[in-house]
């Protein structure tokens, strides 16, 4: 009979759990210490007393890991291992690319400069906008920024993935452990990460501050994928001024013989007028009258583009060769005289003015400008006398009207248009110069028709360069001396402009006096020394030589066969003829003009805009010098209009005209909204980038962005083991009701695993770890 005893047998299995007690954690300890963690693990094999079992098995396992906590990773991996080549390109590089791309969109929409019509842009600006390339330059950068933009979406999304997968707030669920590791490595933008954490069902996740970061990155995204269009909305039709180039223009008429220009052109005083943009030299001559009433306007030379078409003119920006320049100068004074003045009947019954008597302009001009080289005006020692007769208006309604009146010529010599040979240098009272009376007077027909008799013309009272008298009691008449002179000549010249031009357009009616002539003014007005880009014209200057490409073909005298002239000499003459013979009626003296609109007058009659251009100059300065040169400016541009259609000899010169192109319009007189709204989304944009950034790299411990082995085998560990094994060859759908249902899907995060040093998905914090099936709790509480 067997004896028993209380104290318990050690059996085989005991051995070897002894063993194991000893073995055990030699062998962990040596498999660790290339981890440097420590850990000993206790295996306890049991049999109860009185239980027959198999050798070697036991009715209870139970695991007892007694390791020390695992040490936590303090620092975060360096950026070349957790952001690598691939993020540190997309966040650096893509940053300094959307940089560049902001700077050069700034370049397109203030790259025009101040300079009106881009004049003065940059060289690249100018062929992007003339090249009508700026459209397809700003979708480019567009596709440039959504692509950068795309891709820090993405390098974002992996950051923010790893920011809320290592936080340890309760921010991931189990069921979608999985895919937000995955985002680490592989991802197709913000979208889904959104998805999986608002669908945690969790208010942490409103508190986490990467979910508003993940937010803001995924409306900017979304809003900037149209950035194309929103910058596209700040394109306007913008004038560019073009690059000069050579180009053939019909320049001249082909040569005639003498007789040909021998024709009448009075035509042209009733001809509507079309005031074509010119050049002008600058000049700094004041009009205003001496104490002594002398009135002179200086020299004023216009050069006119051969160019017929209104708008194709207007878009003139340079021109540099061979064209018409017109030189006018025009003198008034107070006039010297021996004269009487009466009434005259014309023919139809108009009650007018007459003066008679014998004008001394040699004098007159001696006294208003002292020391004046008067030699070519005097024969004998004596000065130039010519007697004279001019008619003046009756005015309807009592206010001042004028007509002027054709004396002849300085000198009495001028016989036929090409007796002139003047030159631009001469004084207006050099020989054949015109001369002109200018008589204003607020006479009616009534007053008129009082004189019973004539009466001498008193020369007591002056005024600045008239004469005035009065007639009858509140009634004046006043006169004024003028020399004129008008000379066509060909000269080589540079014709530029940095800004639009307007060719002017009087409005008036024809049933009315009411009309609008102060554009047109503004145009040819010598008032005052405003400079020819001040009026809105073309600054000419006339050059001594000429380019390489073609020669200065200035006018001269020279005959090519007898009885001939060079085109150049021919078309000059045509146009002195269109201006000079209607203002003289072919060297007529005593013939008048009439200047006025609410008169009655006898003489040639002028198309009432020319008119209005003549009695508004004088009404608003009193002076007839500006009233002069204002009507031979107006009618020579008209006049040049005209001839335009007849020219047909073609030359060459290099001319710059403006295109219209679609550009980004002006900040300051356009909006532009849209360049301003898709800057600031950009930098929001960057603002948000690198604030993910840094604070990924500050917080990051265990991930790698765009590295998807560690994503994967992060995954392992008790937490996941179960749905890892399941999932081997189910759907996600099988997985998620077996394993992640009925209150099974508790929060996760990374961490270290607590076994040993790996890095895997452990519980987060506030969850509850459940011990291992069947494990027990020894005295000193340890699992």
């Amino acid at each position: 009979m067997a004896t028993t005893s209380d104290t318990p047998q050690t059996t085989s299995s005991e051995n070897t759990t002894q063993q194991a007690m000893t073995e055990a954690p030699e062998d962990r300890s040596s498999s660790q210490a290339t981890q440097g963690r420590p850990e000993s693990t206790i295996i306890i094999h049991s049999t109860r007393a009185g239980e027959n079992l198999p050798e070697g098995q036991s009715t209870e396992t139970c695991q007892i890991h007694d390791t020390p906590p695992p040490k936590e990773i303090s620092s975060p991996l360096p950026w070349k291992e957790s952001v690598g080549l691939y993020g540190c390109s997309g966040i650096l590089g893509g940053s300094a690319l959307v940089l560049g791309v902001i700077g050069f969109l700034s370049f397109l929409w203030f790259g025009k400069g101040t300079v009106p019509e881009a004049a003065k842009a940059s060289w690249l600006w100018r062929r992007i906008a003339l090249a009508d390339w700026m459209t397809r330059t700003i979708t480019i950068c567009a596709l440039v920024l959504r692509l950068v933009i795309s891709i820090q979406a993405g390098i974002c999304t992996s950051m923010i993935a790893s920011l809320v997968l290592e936080n340890h707030h309760a921010l991931i669920r189990k069921s979608q452990a999985a895919y937000v590791s995955v985002l680490r490595g592989v991802n197709d933008g913000p979208r889904k990460l959104i998805q999986i954490l608002l669908s945690s069902r969790t208010l942490s996740v409103l508190a986490s501050f990467e979910i508003w970061l993940m937010m803001l990155l995924v409306m900017l995204t979304l809003v900037l994928q149209f950035s194309s269009t929103i910058l596209l909305s700040d394109l306007r039709d913008f004038v560019v001024a073009g690059d000069a180039s050579i180009t053939t223009v019909a320049n001249l008429l082909p040569g005639h013989s003498m007789e040909e220009l021998n024709s009448g052109f009075g035509v042209m005083l009733q001809t509507s007028p079309i005031y074509g943009i010119f050049g002008e030299s600058e000049s700094s001559v004041d009009s205003s009258p001496s104490p002594s009433g002398f009135s002179d306007t200086g020299l004023v030379q216009r050069g006119y583009i051969p160019v017929p078409d209104k708008d194709a003119r207007s878009s003139v920006r340079q021109y540099r060769g061979n064209t018409l320049v017109s030189s006018s100068r025009v003198s008034c004074l107070a006039p010297k005289m021996e004269a009487s003045f009466s009434n005259y009947t014309s023919d139809a019954g108009a009650i007018l003015g007459r003066i008679t008597g014998t004008l001394h302009y040699g004098e007159a001009l001696t006294e208003a400008r002292p020391g004046t080289d008067t030699s070519p005006l005097c024969r004998g020692g004596e000065c130039e006398s010519t007697p004279f007769e001019c008619l003046t208006g009756s005015s309807l309604y009592g206010s001042t009207q004028s007509v002027f009146c054709f004396i002849g010529n300085v000198g009495g010599t001028l016989k036929s248009l090409h007796d002139l040979n003047w030159r631009p240098d001469d004084p207006p009272w050099a020989a054949n110069s015109s001369i002109y009376l200018v008589l204003s007077t607020n006479m009616t027909q009534d007053d008129w028709y009082s004189l019973s008799e004539s009466h001498e013309v008193p020369m007591s009272q002056t005024d600045d360069e008239w004469i005035t008298f009065q007639p009858v009691e509140g009634r004046s008449v006043d006169i004024s001396l003028c020399f004129t002179r008008f000379v066509v000549n060909r000269r080589f010249v540079d014709l530029s402009r940095n800004g639009p031009t307007l060719e002017p357009v009087m409005t008036w009616g024809k049933l009315s006096y009411e009309h609008s002539s102060s554009s047109v003014l503004n145009m040819f007005d010598t008032d005052t020394p405003r400079t020819p880009s001040e009026r809105g014209l073309l600054k000419m200057d006339i050059l001594s030589g000429s380019d390489g490409w073609i020669p200065a073909n200035n006018t001269t005298f020279d005959t090519d066969s007898p009885g001939t002239r060079s085109s150049g000499y021919n078309t000059s003459a045509i146009l002195m003829s269109l201006v000079i013979t209607p203002l003289t009626d072919l060297f007529t003296p005593n013939m008048t003009l009439i200047a006025c609109i609410q008169c009655v007058a006898y003489g040639s009659v002028m198309h009432p805009e020319l008119v209005y251009i003549f009695e508004d100059t004088l009404r608003s300065t009193r002076r007839s010098a500006n009233a002069f040169q204002n009507l031979i400016g107006a009618l020579a541009s008209a006049s040049y209009d005209n001839l335009l259609s007849s020219l047909s000899v073609p030359e060459e010169v290099k001319m710059s005209s403006t295109n219209t192109v679609r550009a980004p319009g002006s900040c300051i007189t356009d909006s532009c909204s849209g360049f301003i709204s898709v800057a600031t989304l950009l930098g929001v944009h960057m603002v948000t980038v690198w604030a993910i950034a840094v604070m990924y790299a500050v917080r990051v411990r265990y991930s790698r962005v765009s590295n998807i082995w560690h994503a994967v085998s992060q995954l392992f560990g008790v937490e996941l083991h179960d749905a890892m094994t399941q999932a081997n060859n189910a759907s996600d759908a099988v997985v998620d009701k077996q394993k992640f249902s009925k209150g099974k899907d508790s929060f996760v995060r990374l961490g270290q695993l607590e076994d040993d040093s790996a890095i895997g998905i452990v519980a987060s914090r506030g969850t509850d770890r459940k011990p291992v099936s069947g494990a027990k709790t020894d005295d000193a509480g340890r699992k």
